[in-house]
């Protein structure tokens, strides 16, 4: 019964960050299969498509969107980092050196995305990001292709576009290094 209750709650949240623009209406035909992922019925652990150790850090104000994103990269076998603003993101980043590639939105509070990204190159930091964002201004994506952006996914995000252009993050930093 409570599972029932609490499936019934993620599914009303999947449909308001959907109703928001915040995310595409592709990530609620999943929803049926993320609950079961996590209990197969042949009782295997579903094989995950990220590389066992890699670990995201995931930078989202909407405290919704970032627990949505932060299960599905869990899902697919990458570890998550969260935090909820800039200045947060700088914290984790220098207590956690293993960082292999971020997501950030740029509309935070108390610092955005870009002054993120200018702070953490400032400290040498050169992990591959993604930006998600409902903004694609060209003098933002100007501004953000100088700081090293490597994709930008424009709000709503979809599930499969997020996986993929992670994936071919990581395998191109892998290639390189």
């Amino acid at each position: 019964m409570a599972a029932k209750a609490g499936n019934q709650l993620a599914l009303e949240k999947l449909r308001s960050l959907c109703g928001d623009n915040k995310i595409s209406s592709d990530w609620l035909k999943d929803f049926g299969e993320l609950s079961l992922s996590r209990v197969p019925k042949n009782n295997k652990r579903p094989v995950p498509t990220g590389e066992i150790g890699q670990k995201i850090l995931v930078l989202e104000d909407e405290e919704d969107l970032r627990d949505l994103i932060t299960e599905t990269l869990q899902l697919a076998g990458y570890r998550v980092v969260a935090a909820a603003d800039g200045e947060e993101g700088i914290q984790r980043m220098v207590s956690n050196v293993d960082i292999a590639l971020i997501i950030s939105d740029l509309k935070m509070p108390k610092m955005n995305g870009l002054q993120f990204l200018k702070a953490i190159r400032k400290m040498q930091y050169e992990t591959p990001v993604i930006v998600m964002t409902a903004y694609s201004q060209q003098k933002v994506i100007d501004e953000g292709l100088k700081l090293g952006i490597q994709s930008w996914i424009v709000k709503p995000v979809r599930r499969d576009a997020l996986l993929e252009n992670i994936q071919k993050l990581l395998e191109r930093k892998s290639a390189i290094a």
